[in-house]
């Protein structure tokens, strides 16, 4: 199943550890401990799109891909957002996807991880 699907999206993204889904923005938002770490819009013209967070270094080498750029009202904080017909491998895709849940996930305190059954993994 095509993670630019709403089906597809729900399915990855409720594979990673303590992820809440929301629909919010005419989007569907995927959530860690109340943090955003990617966002599926099928209204994207002209394809789908998600939207993730991601490093500074990723986020210079993804923009210059096409059919991906800066996330709109989230570029500020390093956010990109692939097109469906973006030059990116689904499977790499989902990788980014991964990385930016593990950023985000991240930054959480170690008292929310604790509630929400987690173990802190940085250091």
């Amino acid at each position: 199943m095509s993670i630019f699907t709403a089906a597809g999206f729900d399915q990855f993204a409720s594979a990673l550890e303590a992820t809440t889904l929301h629909n919010q923005w005419g989007s569907r938002l995927a959530k860690i401990g109340g943090k955003i770490y990617a966002v599926y819009s099928e209204a994207s013209i002209p394809a789908p799109t998600i939207a993730f967070k991601c490093s500074r270094e990723s986020f210079e080498v993804l923009t210059a891909v096409e059919g991906i750029g800066q996330a709109p009202y989230f570029a500020r904080g390093q956010w990109v957002a692939a097109s469906a017909i973006a030059n990116l491998p689904e499977e790499e895709l989902c990788e980014r996807i991964a990385l930016s849940y593990q950023i985000v996930r991240d930054l959480l305190p170690r008292k929310q991880l604790s509630k929400l059954g987690l173990v802190a993994t940085s250091v």
